[in-house]
């Protein structure tokens, strides 16, 4: 497990350090289109049983396509994830997620209390996305909730390094309207000590950067503060602590 995990937000997002929560996302709202089509593989499932098998001959297609939506939709109803990356230096984030690099990256603590998830089937907390060309299939007979589920992507998106808390959407959480893809919109409470660094964008307006200051003052936030700044000679960022 890294020491921290980075959160990248774009400037219309400071309301995560200003509320202290965070949005916890069901896998149809999250950005890669394949998250919400988990493929199973029915054979162990046909050839079990003679009859099974006879019944899915017949109506193959039809009862396959079926028990894909059924399983994915139980999954996305049930199941959320908070996407994090290991990196917090990384040029493609800092521009896709953070605005060109106009927001600013929370460093979390994964060791802090509020990432204790309720599945008792994940191996871990914290789960690294694992990055491949091929989609895999899940084995209808051994199926059991876990990480495999949420935690398999196309290799296009391995340059973010995710890594991904999973949970329930249980009692705690604060519902807040609906998102674009028609889904509740879930906000977890974020636990302020859990809030090892803040990394402000070298592009950061300055009355965001103020905002910034003021909000962390106002919470009481226990935090080292940065800023990016470019490399002279290489396509490489820093981060400089601001005093």
């Amino acid at each position: 497990m890294e020491s921290l995990v980075y959160k990248y937000l774009s400037p219309e997002r400071l309301d995560v350090i200003d509320n202290l929560s965070i949005s916890i996302t069901q896998p149809i709202s999250l950005n890669d289109p394949f998250e919400y089509f988990n493929l199973f593989d029915f054979s162990e499932f046909k050839t079990k049983n003679p009859q099974n098998s006879h019944i899915i001959a017949y109506t193959n297609e039809l009862i396959t396509e079926e028990l894909h939506k059924s399983i994915n939709k139980s999954i996305n109803e049930t199941f959320g994830v908070i996407s994090f990356s290991k990196v917090e230096l990384s040029n493609l984030l800092w521009a896709h997620y953070a605005m060109n690099s106009t927001g600013y990256v929370i460093g979390f603590n994964p060791f802090d209390k509020m990432f204790t998830s309720t599945i008792k089937t994940l191996s871990s907390n914290f789960n690294e996305v694992k990055y491949s060309e091929i989609r895999p299939k899940f084995k209808l007979e051994k199926l059991r909730i876990d990480q495999s589920f949420l935690c398999r992507k196309p290799i296009d998106w391995s340059y973010e390094e995710e890594i991904r808390f999973i949970d329930t959407f249980d009692t705690e959480l604060i519902k807040l309207g609906k998102d674009e893809y028609d889904q509740i919109i879930f906000l977890k409470k974020i636990s302020k000590e859990a809030i090892n660094e803040i990394i402000v964008g070298n592009r950061m307006q300055k009355e965001n950067f103020n905002k910034v200051i003021e909000i962390i003052s106002k919470n009481s936030i226990q935090c080292d503060l940065y800023r990016l700044y470019l490399d002279k000679d290489e396509y490489k960022l820093h981060k400089e602590k601001i005093s």
